[in-house]
């Protein structure tokens, strides 16, 4: 791991070494590597993590990297002497190795945003994600896809394929160290006076947060009054005025008691804005695998979801989809959630839900550690 800036990413890789030591029998032993300054706070009671400098942007390590791949040579050999040492027989979610070098590895592709929505991106970032995702593809022993919507991109992006592919559909771990605040206390800190949607996604602009707030206006202009709480990043380094653009409109429909943007707060102040939900939201115009889904299914909550491809592969218990580009539509969807909101139905949910994490979680860390194993089973190379 080098410098994190992505919140689901540290969830995804705390969840996953949180779900391979819940395995009676594990065959495996997670080590992560970590730069100087990545913040993985949230792995170190879970896991030994191994700090490594050339992970740190303009370190010395990182610039001799940045000059080998100028001329064609995308090999880490301060990352490669460091895991000789330790005695590393695999490496997973990266391909700063070399095929042939002694250590089978995985690299990782969440998604293929890029082909979907390129006008997210710039020409550069376009050319550079084209390039690095074919280089990763070509030089690694195998490639993990985040799910078959995944996969079926990786088909149309590199036709002919031979690397071995496998998908791996990420489960979050709760722990049940999580004590939410009471509702009223969270009512109280954020000032809710009414029930609420919970709306959990960071605030870049593919998450589509703008739909969401038109379909609140649709509602407001038939007399109904709806809360939609946000939490999340307000920050998109693609698109840094994304949020304050999202602003204007809240204050141009008069919409500040009914879009509450919070930012980042307490993650138990997170799961009890969603526990105590009407049900959550997700407008995203696209996911790789959706944690908001995800944690959805976990704590037993119905979702109001875009209509796209992985989340129909997600398939949330009592969700209802709706077009991303229609607030119409989501007008709906919030009307039909709203009314059929019984509090006191929700714990019956909860314990659905509650049953069906513990096996669900085994099934994430057995597929994973059954893939990891078939590669060094299959893989051609010998460790001297």
């Amino acid at each position: 791991m080098n410098e994190i800036g992505w919140q689901g990413g540290v969830n995804y890789f705390s969840s996953l070494l949180a779900a391979i030591q819940s395995l009676p029998n594990a065959k495996i032993q997670p080590i992560v590597f970590a730069g100087n300054k990545s913040d993985v706070s949230a792995l170190e009671n879970q896991v030994e993590i191994v700090r490594v400098s050339s992970l740190d942007r303009f370190s010395f390590g990182w610039w001799q990297n940045k000059l080998l791949n100028r001329i064609g040579i995308y090999r880490d050999y301060a990352l490669f002497s460091v895991m000789q040492r330790h005695k590393i027989d695999f490496v997973s979610h990266n391909d700063r190795l070399w095929r042939g070098c002694g250590i089978p590895f995985m690299g990782w592709i969440p998604d293929f945003q890029h082909l979907h929505l390129p006008h997210f991106f710039t020409q550069r970032e376009l050319s550079h994600r084209d390039a690095s995702f074919a280089r990763m593809i070509h030089k690694s022993d195998a490639i993990l896809l985040s799910s078959q919507n995944a996969l079926n991109d990786l088909h149309k992006f590199c036709p002919g394929n031979t690397t071995p592919t496998y998908v791996l559909r990420f489960v979050p771990s709760l722990s049940r160290d999580i004590n939410p605040p009471p509702k009223d206390e969270l009512a109280g800190r954020y000032r809710l006076n009414q029930p609420w949607f919970h709306l959990p996604n960071q605030f870049w602009a593919h998450k589509n947060h703008g739909i969401v707030i038109e379909a609140l206006h649709l509602l407001k202009e038939q007399g109904i009054e709806v809360l939609v709480v946000a939490t999340g990043s307000t920050k998109d380094y693609r698109n840094p005025n994304y949020f304050n653009t999202l602003l204007d409109r809240i204050n141009e429909y008069d919409l500040q008691k009914n879009f509450l943007a919070v930012g980042m707060i307490p993650y138990e102040d997170v799961v009890g804005l969603m526990h105590y939900s009407i049900a959550t939201i997700n407008p995203s115009l696209f996911e790789g695998w959706s944690t908001t889904v995800e944690e959805s299914k976990v704590m037993g909550k119905r979702i109001l979801l875009s209509d796209i491809g992985v989340h129909r592969e997600q398939n949330p218990h009592r969700g209802l989809y709706f077009d991303p580009h229609s607030a119409e539509d989501l007008a709906n969807k919030i009307k039909i959630a709203s009314n059929g909101h019984i509090e006191n139905e929700e714990n019956h949910f909860q314990a659905e839900a509650n049953l069906l994490h513990p096996q669900n979680i085994r099934r994430f860390a057995e597929t994973y550690q059954e893939i990891v194993l078939e590669i060094m089973a299959n893989s051609s190379w010998k460790k001297p």
